[in-house]
């Protein structure tokens, strides 16, 4: 039930430089909103602490509750980010490698939900931009 309707992945990949060491890649990533069950609304559930003689009309409870509604109903809006990565290979005369990676994740910083807490009604984003480095050794 959590399935992707659509998915667009759009990759290509340059190689440039002396002997084609240095090469630039580029993501782009679109997909349709998940499914989810949205709230139909919220309650305050009842403990009856004194059981059957609990005076609901006067008590306080301390809890909420939410009711939901139709299963995986309705959907999150459209996902999509740009993803660019450069890798630098240096080759040595014993024939190991070693390469440098660049990459930034989410390239214009686009608000992907991730999900809305259900009580709260926050919505939590996925990653914003998220730039990173690696250096890899093969010998």
């Amino acid at each position: 039930m959590f399935d992707r309707r659509h998915n667009i992945n759009i990759v290509t990949s340059y190689a440039f430089g002396k002997k084609k060491g240095t090469e630039l890649n580029i993501r782009w990533n679109l997909g349709s909103g998940l499914p989810f069950t949205p709230n139909a609304g919220f309650y305050q559930g009842e403990t009856f602490q004194s059981g059957i003689t609990t005076d609901y009309t006067t008590t306080n409870p301390s809890s909420v509750s939410n009711q939901l509604g139709d299963f995986n109903s309705q959907r999150l809006p459209y996902y999509h980010r740009l993803d660019i990565t450069v890798k630098k290979q240096f080759v040595f005369k014993n024939k190991t490698v070693l390469e440098s990676i660049f990459s930034v994740t989410n390239t214009y910083n686009r608000k992907n939900i991730f999900y809305v807490n259900r009580i709260t009604s926050k919505i939590i984003y996925q990653f914003p931009i998220l730039p990173s480095i690696g250096v890899s050794y093969k010998f």
